[in-house]
């Protein structure tokens, strides 16, 4: 969970009105209006306090095995990209090790795995 952005609220704006319209005949007459709240009403509110909190199950992070992290994992071995391939997925278990390690020290969007992380 985490809380909407102020650029999502569009799709703020369109959950609360897609869920208003499940509820219409609930929400009584003289409230309800088509659409339920405009995009004015729903600054008005934001302005006022109202959070809205949001699950997003797309987030992910990228990561990028630079060529030296991996002739760490795999001393003597040769630079060419089949070689550096068959490095990554010979050792993918402990490199996802590494990247969790890394991950666990802060999140952002992307990280570089690097020499000094493979232990």
């Amino acid at each position: 969970m985490r809380r909407c952005r102020d650029d999502e609220a569009p799709a703020v704006l369109a959950i609360v009105n897609a869920a208003a319209q499940a509820y219409r005949g609930v929400i009584p007459a003289d409230r309800w209006h088509d659409p339920y709240m405009g995009a004015p009403e729903l600054a008005q509110e934001i302005a006022g306090g109202v959070r809205f909190w949001g699950y997003d199950r797309s987030m992910e992070a990228s990561f990028l095995v630079t060529a030296d992290a991996l002739r760490r994992i795999v001393p003597g071995m040769a630079s060419d990209a089949a070689d550096l391939l068959r490095a990554f997925d010979s050792n993918r278990e402990r490199i996802y090790a590494i990247a969790a390690m890394v991950y666990s020290r802060g999140r952002r969007g992307s990280y570089d795995l690097i020499a000094a992380d493979v232990r």
